[in-house]
């Protein structure tokens, strides 16, 4: 079983729905880190964790939260929202960015209204140690998604392979 952590205080529901699209339930669990749910969940070892929007973790859970982030095996964040980042120093995971600016690992180059253009900038080494080279990907998405989320979404189904 892969677990995947996200931290997604107004999509989650979205994302979660998103991912059991592709994911088959019964090989992925998919879990919402708040601040109610993380000293429950602190010892799970996430595949990936997910940070879509603005961390809403207290700064009396930050410790946690790191720990979780070290012992996982990807960091997928959007790099376009404001975030305190101190949490993130000298963490020990793959980090996988994604956004709408050109310093990104994953960002898109064209957005029509039921497709997207992904562009990965960098090389991936996915959960099953695949190099997935720098590439150009066409992916058919639903018109009235959140791009910004989706691109997380996406980066999530590139480390699985299903994408």
């Amino acid at each position: 079983m892969y677990f995947i952590g996200i931290i997604s205080q107004k999509d989650y529901n979205k994302i979660e729905n998103e991912l059991y699209k592709k994911l088959d339930e019964k090989e992925y669990s998919i879990i919402n880190i708040t601040n109610e749910t993380i000293k429950d969940i602190k010892n799970i070892k996430f595949d990936v964790v997910l940070m879509s929007n603005e961390n809403t973790i207290i700064p009396e859970n930050n410790q946690i939260l790191k720990k979780i982030i070290d012992n996982s095996k990807y960091l997928v964040i959007n790099t376009d929202i404001d975030n305190d980042l101190k949490i993130l120093d000298k963490i020990q995971t793959n980090v996988i960015t994604y956004g709408f600016n050109s310093k990104t690992t994953i960002t898109t180059s064209s957005i029509k209204q039921e497709e997207i253009l992904v562009c990965i900038q960098r090389n991936i080494k996915n959960i099953n140690g695949k190099i997935i080279e720098q590439q150009e990907k066409k992916i058919n998405i639903n018109k009235k998604c959140n791009i910004n989320y989706m691109l997380g979404i996406i980066a999530i189904l590139i480390i699985f392979e299903k994408i």
